[in-house]
């Protein structure tokens, strides 16, 4: 799922909780819930050549949208915290994708470890 979606839930999360634990926890716990509906992340991901091999194939329109989706969130998550001047909003946001960030895991040594893998 596109990292601005998770984003915008986890600052609506900010918004409405007003504890920081509370807003971390449900922030992510939101994170794995989305990620359970059926969506697209707009890329061509082979999901058998990674259970098979555990190498990703990432192609041209994947990293394009993939780095328009960062940058669109860096955009949007400035513009949410100089709007609503809440730290609880950007900390909702960031908790919110933050399960996201750990596939950069696959760029580093990680990616052989099997408990690594299982997450992703």
């Amino acid at each position: 799922m596109f990292a601005i979606i998770h984003l915008l839930l986890g600052g609506l999360i900010g918004e409405h909780l007003h504890s920081i634990l509370f807003v971390i926890l449900f922030s992510m716990i939101s994170h794995f819930i989305l990620d359970m509906l059926p969506h697209w992340d707009g890329g061509d991901f082979d999901r058998n050549l990674f259970n098979k091999t555990g190498m990703i194939f990432l192609g041209k329109m994947s990293i394009i949208l993939s780095f328009f989706d960062i940058i669109i969130c860096f955009i949007l998550m400035t513009f949410l915290y100089k709007e609503f001047n809440s730290k609880l909003i950007l900390i909702g946001a960031l908790a919110g994708i933050i399960p996201d960030l750990a596939k950069l895991g696959y760029a580093t040594r990680l990616k052989r470890n099997k408990h690594f893998m299982n997450y992703l």
